[in-house]
């Protein structure tokens, strides 16, 4: 049995300011397959990914967070290593614009003395 060669993958999130963002869901996934593993970022936007299967396959990158655009990359890991370094992926601002939302009621409160009323 040949042995599995083992790899981690570790790296940076950052804003567009350059800032570090933290809590940001950071996936590693393979294109032909539905094995999905999630870490989320630590306060200095650092990400790791340890005892991944260096296969020679590409391996997709995802990071999304809310308020941010969604950023997908595919990276190949080359052969014969046991740390790749990510390059540092910047986050966009996204920025949604809500419709305008009217809010009515038909019931109305009373208060006399001390008695509440709801119609």
């Amino acid at each position: 049995l040949a042995a599995q060669n083992t790899i981690t993958v570790s790296g940076v999130v950052v804003n567009e300011n350059k800032q570090p963002l933290s809590k940001v869901t950071v996936s590693v996934f393979k294109a032909n397959s539905k094995d999905t593993v999630r870490r989320l970022s630590g306060q200095n936007g650092r990400y790791s990914f340890s005892n991944l299967t260096n296969d020679k396959q590409q391996v997709g990158i995802k990071t999304q967070s809310v308020g941010y655009q969604t950023d997908v990359r595919w990276i190949t890991i080359p052969e014969n290593i046991t740390y790749f370094n990510v390059d540092t992926i910047q986050l966009a601002f996204s920025v949604t614009i809500l419709q305008s939302v009217t809010v009515t009621t038909n019931k109305s409160i009373s208060i006399k003395e001390d008695t509440v009323e709801y119609r």
